[in-house]
């Protein structure tokens, strides 16, 4: 199966701080899950002849809940190879070679516990015999639950980015606090209806039946847990940021997050949608994002400041949009 994999060299646009016709190369491989799974695997990194010095760390991205191939990620994430991280990317069970999916093999293995199990494998075969400085782990919504399990687990888990992801409460109060703002999300009529399901799913924690997309056994895995509770047990710097208009996951759930971990550890943005685009202009906000990421490597010294303080200087000059004036932060 491997050798079916090529090297995906893209000419990125990057979304960060760099100029036009950025390189960056995507290696694949299989990495065996503890079940036999074979998780099909990418490793980021820049491939331009102007490469940035290679840092004693790696990135791990873990996506949301998508069921698309991470590679559509790598826009987003090239801002960490412009800095000499290479990052790693899973692709979802049941997405084959080919771009097709595999919807029922998905479904059996859509659990919380299997997310976490897949991406441990993962950072197991990339750290063998390596111990990196920084081991930074970059959760998208969803992927936010999935890597504060994993750095409760993981001491060599240094820094963990929650991107959309809140934290602060679990999925059901999350649930409520959508459906009593916007009645008729997701088809659930009221608070009432909404309980109703979770009455269901508790009775039958392990049954394939569907709610909303999902098996009951993957809403168990999930609901009533809160990811605040596993970054407490973890050693990581942690870093939380969300849009103050998240349409998918209530922006209570990161404040929340942000008031138990203390200064430092959420930005929140104003206007700024669960896929970090402003409302009003249908921008990105993401060169927003890369500034108070940037700054937090260097305060944590994944980076050294003055690299932090270069890069940030890049994305500003970059996005004239956001940053004109001399702005420091953005003007959301």
């Amino acid at each position: 199966m491997g050798s079916r994999f090529l090297v995906l060299a893209l000419s990125l646009w990057a979304l960060s701080g760099c100029a036009a016709g950025f390189r960056a190369e995507a290696r694949g491989r299989v990495v065996t899950a503890d079940d036999g799974y074979p998780l099909r695997v990418y490793e980021m990194v820049e491939s331009g002849t102007r490469r940035a010095p290679a840092r004693d760390g790696l990135v791990f991205y873990l996506d949301g809940s998508r069921r698309s191939s991470v590679l559509e990620r790598m826009g987003a994430l090239a801002g960490f190879s412009m800095l000499g991280f290479p990052v790693i990317l899973v692709e979802p069970r049941g997405l084959n070679d080919d771009g097709s999916f595999d919807a029922a093999l998905a479904w059996r293995s859509d659990t919380k516990q299997r997310r976490v199990a897949d991406q441990k494998a993962v950072i197991d075969q990339a750290l063998a015999g390596r111990a990196p400085r920084t081991v930074l782990l970059v959760g998208a919504s969803e992927g936010g639950d999935i890597a504060a399990s994993v750095a409760a687990e993981d001491p060599r888990v240094s820094h963990v980015l929650l991107m959309g992801s809140g934290g602060g409460i679990d999925q059901a109060s999350e649930l409520g606090i959508l459906v009593a703002r916007q009645p008729g999300y997701l088809g659930i009529r009221d608070p009432a209806e909404l309980e109703l399901a979770f009455a269901r799913i508790r009775r039958q924690p392990d049954s394939l039946a569907d709610w909303l997309g999902h098996p009951y056994r993957r809403w168990s895995s999930y609901l009533w847990s809160r990811p605040l509770d596993d970054l407490k047990r973890s050693r990581a710097s942690v870093l939380a940021l969300h849009g103050s208009d998240d349409e998918n996951v209530p922006p209570e759930s990161a404040r929340a997050l942000g008031a138990a971990l203390g200064a430092g550890a959420f930005v929140e943005y104003p206007g700024v949608d669960h896929r970090f685009r402003q409302r009003s202009t249908g921008r990105s906000a993401l060169p927003c994002a890369e500034i108070d990421v940037v700054s937090w490597l260097g305060r944590t010294r994944a980076i050294s400041a003055e690299d932090a303080r270069v890069f940030a200087e890049r994305t500003r000059q970059a996005h004239p949009e956001w940053f004109a004036g001399g702005r420091e932060r953005c003007a959301l």
